[in-house]
């Protein structure tokens, strides 16, 4: 409906839920470029705050402990990450 219609004229489609410090959001847009120029800046996780102005900091987490809260995870290593 609205959605399509805004995509189908080039601009994004946005939708953001505060919750305090913290919220949750999507943005939809249409880029053109190769699926994998796409995933390499998605990927790109630690590049976020530089890329997007909305996020001040990234801090990847483990996914080892998936039935316990994000408290239960343990911080990625910076450096080990970007190594690969």
């Amino acid at each position: 409906p609205e959605q399509n219609k805004t995509l189908y004229m080039g601009e994004r489609v946005q939708f953001q839920s505060d919750m305090g410090r913290e919220g949750s959001g999507f943005i939809a847009v249409d880029v053109k470029a190769p699926a994998a120029v796409v995933w390499e800046c998605l990927l790109d996780f630690y590049s976020y705050p530089e890329t997007m102005p909305t996020i001040r900091d990234m801090q990847m987490f483990t996914n080892t402990h998936l039935a316990q809260d994000y408290y239960a995870e343990t911080a990625v290593d910076r450096e080990k990450y970007e190594d690969g």
